[in-house]
C-alpha cells in the first residue's frame, strides 16, 4: 500500500474532496467540508489588536493589548527600544515600596519592587552618595550626607573642634559632666594645695601616725590627761628623775625625791631656807629617812665653806642618823 508521499500532488481542493478518517477504530471517509465545519471561517477583530492567550491552561484566544513603547504596524510587532522614550510614558508620583522597577537578571527581564531595589543599593561598593541631601530629625533644613558626616562624631570616640552642650547635670557615675555641675562640686570642695574650710571635718577615725589628721576628741583626751603651761593641778603623784626650779616653787601636798638641792643666792643675810621636811614611809627605824651629816654649800666669788652660809634649823622626826641611831624631835641647826 503506498503512503501519503508517494501519492501525486492535487493541483486544487474542493469541499467535495473525501479524505480518510478513523472513527473509534474503524477507516471512513468524509469530505473537506465536513471535516472544516465548526471551524471560524475568519477573524472580526480591530485593527491593531493581538490574540493570544495570558491564561494558564487550554481554552478560548485572548485579547492582547500593545503597551507603551510597542508597536503593531502591517503585521509586526515592535519595540521602541532604540531610543527608549521615556518622555512617552505616562506620568508618575513618587514611587512607594510596591512599585515596579524592571531589571535585566542572568539574561532575563524581569520586575522587582521598589524596596528590593531601593535596599540593593546599599549592597554596591564605589557608589558615591555624599552629595545625597537628608534632613536631619528635629532639623528644619537638609544638608548634604558628607558634610552631615562630617560633622559628626563617631560614638567610639573622636576630638571635637566646638563646645558639647548637655541637656541637664549628670545623674548616673558615667554621664558626661556639664561646666556648671563641676564647677558647683569644685567651690564646696577643699583644694590640695590648702584652702579655708566653712564647716566641720569629720574624721573616720583617730591618727594611727604621727602627720594625720586629730579628730576633736583625740585633742581632748590627750590634753586633759596634760598640765596647762598656765597652771594646773595634779590630781596624782609626780615622779621625774630631776626636778629644776628656776624662782619660786609651791609643791601643796607629797613632793617625792630621793635627793633634794636647794641653790641660794646672796648672803647669810639674805632670804633663807625656812625648812625642809624629809619623810619616808614605814614604821620601823630600817624605814626611816637618812639625813646625810655632811652639808657643802656652795657660793660665787669663794671657795667651799663648810656651813659658813648653813643656817637650818631642822627638825627630824623618826630618823636614823650617820652613826645608826634613832634621832626623833628638834636638832640644832645643820
Amino acid at each position: 500500500m503506498p503512503t501519503i508521499d508517494q501519492l501525486a500532488p492535487a493541483t486544487a481542493a474542493s469541499d467535495t474532496d473525501e479524505l480518510m478518517a478513523s472513527q473509534n477504530g474503524i477507516a471512513r471517509k468524509l469530505t473537506r467540508a465536513q471535516l472544516t465545519a465548526g471551524l471560524q471561517p475568519q477573524l472580526a477583530l480591530a485593527s491593531g489588536v493581538l490574540l493570544g492567550r495570558s491564561s494558564a491552561g487550554t481554552g478560548a484566544p485572548e485579547q492582547v493589548n500593545v503597551g507603551a513603547n510597542l508597536s503593531l504596524s502591517n503585521g509586526t510587532l515592535t519595540a521602541a527600544a532604540t531610543p527608549f522614550q521615556i518622555a512617552q510614558l505616562s506620568a508618575g508620583v513618587v514611587p512607594v515600596s510596591s512599585d515596579q522597577v524592571a531589571i535585566a537578571q542572568g539574561g532575563t527581564n524581569v520586575n522587582v519592587s521598589y524596596a528590593q531595589f531601593a535596599s540593593g543599593l546599599s549592597k554596591l561598593g564605589g557608589v558615591d552618595v555624599s552629595s545625597m541631601t537628608i534632613t536631619p530629625s528635629g532639623a528644619t533644613s537638609s544638608q548634604k550626607l558628607g558634610d552631615f558626616a562630617a560633622a559628626s562624631l563617631l560614638r567610639t570616640g573622636g576630638a571635637m573642634t566646638g563646645p558639647l552642650t548637655l541637656v541637664g547635670d549628670p545623674t548616673a557615675p558615667l554621664q558626661a559632666a556639664t561646666k556648671q555641675y563641676v564647677d558647683g562640686q569644685s567651690a564646696i570642695a577643699l583644694p590640695r594645695s590648702g584652702g579655708a574650710v566653712t564647716g566641720p571635718i569629720t574624721l573616720v577615725a583617730n591618727p594611727t601616725a604621727s602627720m594625720q589628721a586629730a579628730p576633736k576628741q583625740y585633742v581632748d583626751t590627750q590634753l586633759a590627761m596634760a598640765l596647762p603651761l598656765s597652771g594646773g593641778a595634779l590630781t596624782g603623784p609626780l615622779s621625774t628623775t630631776a626636778v629644776s626650779v628656776s624662782g619660786t616653787a609651791t609643791v601643796t601636798g607629797q613632793l617625792t625625791a630621793g635627793r633634794i638641792a636647794a641653790a641660794q643666792t646672796g648672803n647669810a643675810a639674805g632670804t633663807l631656807v625656812s625648812a625642809v621636811a624629809l619623810q619616808r614611809t614605814g614604821t620601823g627605824p630600817a624605814d626611816a629617812p637618812v639625813l646625810a651629816s655632811a652639808v657643802t654649800v656652795n657660793h660665787p666669788g669663794g671657795g667651799t665653806a663648810a656651813y659658813s652660809n648653813a643656817a637650818f634649823p631642822t627638825v627630824v622626826n623618826n630618823a636614823v642618823d650617820g652613826s645608826g641611831h634613832l634621832i626623833d624631835g628638834p636638832s640644832t641647826p645643820v
